[in-house]
């Protein structure tokens, strides 16, 4: 499985690039990875965009971080985190309505993640 794609690069190889993510940044990482209908774009407060999905079949959404505990909370909060981080201020977005959608479409639609309640754990990441 491949990791999202960078759409501006930084300085260094992809793997460079990975091990700069922080823990909480690695975890959301591998949550979305696998959500491919319609587009995520994350820019990260460095300015790296990350992209998440195909494009296909679903909504085009971007957000922009603006602290990375926004990681921290939506790993450690699920989505009550995710909430307080956009009232805090730690992202913003265009669109919130779209982002929410892109993340309800993919979870509906990723049976690894809603084949029970034991593996729908990780949504509550988000």
């Amino acid at each position: 499985m491949s990791g999202p794609r960078i759409d501006n690069d930084l300085t260094g190889s992809k793997a460079e690039r990975q091990r700069r993510f922080t823990f909480y940044q690695k975890i959301i990482d591998r949550v979305f990875r696998p959500m491919t209908l319609g587009r995520l774009k994350i820019t990260l407060p460095e300015g790296q965009v990350l992209s998440y999905g195909e494009g296909k079949g679903g909504v085009e959404a971007a957000l922009t971080v603006k602290n990375n505990d926004f990681f921290k909370k939506c790993v450690l909060f699920g989505d009550v985190g995710f909430g307080e981080s956009y009232v805090d201020g730690d992202w913003e977005t265009e669109d919130i309505t779209k982002v929410i959608e892109w993340m309800i479409t993919n979870v509906d639609n990723h049976p690894t993640l809603m084949a029970d309640k034991q593996k729908r754990k990780p949504v509550n990441l988000l």
